[in-house]
C-alpha cells in the first residue's frame, strides 16, 4: 500500500527509481527526500568521481558504490539524457549500462588504468560481490528514507 503524499509533489517528473525496478519507491515525494540527502549533487562525471573517490578513501568500495547509486539518481533526474535508453533493450538495461560505464570510467580515472583493465576490475568476483552488497545496502537506504516520518 502506497503512502499518501502531499499533492504539491504530484506533478514532479518520473524518477530513475522506477527505472531501477523499485516500484514501491516510484513516488515524486520519495525522490525529493532522496535528493535532500545529496544537497551538493555533482553536475558532471568528474565531480561525481571526486565524490566517489572521497567515499572510497574514507569508508571503502561498498560505500563508494552506494553513494554512486544515490548520486546517479540525482544526476539523471536533472539530466535524463544520461540514460541512453535508445541503445538499450529496456530502461533497466539502460540503468545497468550507466552504472557499469560509470564504475569503469571511475576506476580508469582513479587508478589511471586503461578501460580494459577497469572492465577486468569491475567483473572480478570481489568487486561483483561488493556491488551486490552495495545494491542491497542501497535498497535498505531507500527503505529507510521511504519509511521515515514526514
Amino acid at each position: 500500500m502506497q503512502k499518501q503524499k502531499p499533492s504539491k509533489y504530484a506533478s514532479a517528473v518520473p524518477s530513475l527509481l522506477s527505472r531501477l525496478i523499485f516500484p514501491e519507491y516510484d513516488d515524486p515525494y520519495f525522490l525529493d527526500a532522496l535528493q535532500d540527502e545529496f544537497k551538493e549533487r555533482p553536475g558532471d562525471f568528474l565531480s561525481l568521481f571526486y565524490e566517489m573517490q572521497d567515499a572510497e578513501e574514507k569508508t571503502g568500495r561498498i560505500d563508494m558504490m552506494v553513494r554512486m547509486l544515490g548520486l546517479l539518481i540525482a544526476m539523471t533526474d536533472e539530466q535524463p539524457e544520461l540514460l541512453d535508453s535508445q541503445n538499450a533493450e529496456n530502461e533497466a538495461m539502460a540503468v545497468q549500462n550507466l552504472v557499469e560505464n560509470t564504475l569503469i570510467a571511475y576506476r580508469s580515472w582513479a587508478d589511471d588504468i586503461d578501460q580494459e583493465a577497469a572492465k577486468h576490475w569491475l567483473h572480478s568476483p570481489e568487486v561483483q560481490a561488493d556491488f551486490k552488497i552495495a545494491w542491497v545496502s542501497f535498497r535498505e537506504v531507500l527503505k529507510i528514507l521511504w519509511d521515515a516520518p514526514e
